[in-house]
């Protein structure tokens, strides 16, 4: 199969095709670009660490209580998110007050306001700092990345075979 520009970039088009990639995605991934969304993926699961808790096909299949507050917190699934992209890339910039999920932006709550408030507003309620901060082009991706793999309906067997770079006993549960 020739690489093909589309979806999900020369190295998974050559896998999949892109028109497929495309076709399982649906309309969401036709508004992005191509290298955002292979970007968002790399950054998903080499960077930010977030299938650790979103699991490879954003169910929020993990369970956490959060060390001194005595949260339980499970991180939500994604492919029902009724977040848009600015209200996704806030959650990810800032994280989410009363949860497990960290900031990935050094500079939130103290630059810049967070869901309206700001760092005297939050005080140590504040949701902890990830392991690794992502930049502003890093947030843009992923958040690229999560409209047009998970806000675009369900997980599919395609979806599966690209998100693992080709097929795996994982996706067969998603075999029709």
């Amino acid at each position: 199969m020739a690489n093909k520009p589309g979806w999900a970039g020369p190295a998974l088009a050559g896998l999949l095709g892109a028109s497929a990639l495309a076709a399982a995605c649906g309309a969401n991934a036709q508004a992005l670009t191509d290298e955002a969304v292979v970007r968002g993926m790399n950054v998903w699961k080499n960077v930010g660490n977030c299938a650790r808790c979103h699991a490879w096909n954003g169910l929020g299949n993990r369970v956490e209580e959060e060390e001194g507050r005595g949260l339980k917190s499970q991180a939500p699934p994604l492919v029902k998110t009724a977040l848009d992209a600015p209200a996704i890339d806030e959650t990810v910039r800032c994280g989410r007050p009363g949860s497990v999920m960290p900031r990935h932006d050094e500079r939130a709550w103290k630059d810049f306001k967070c869901f309206g408030l700001g760092e005297a507003d939050i005080g140590k309620d504040a949701p902890d700092r990830a392991p690794r901060s992502l930049s502003d082009q890093q947030v843009k991706d992923v958040v690229a990345y999560i409209i047009a793999f998970y806000k675009s309906g369900e997980m599919t067997y395609d979806k599966c075979v690209a998100y693992y770079g080709g097929p795996t006993r994982t996706c067969d549960s998603y075999k029709k």
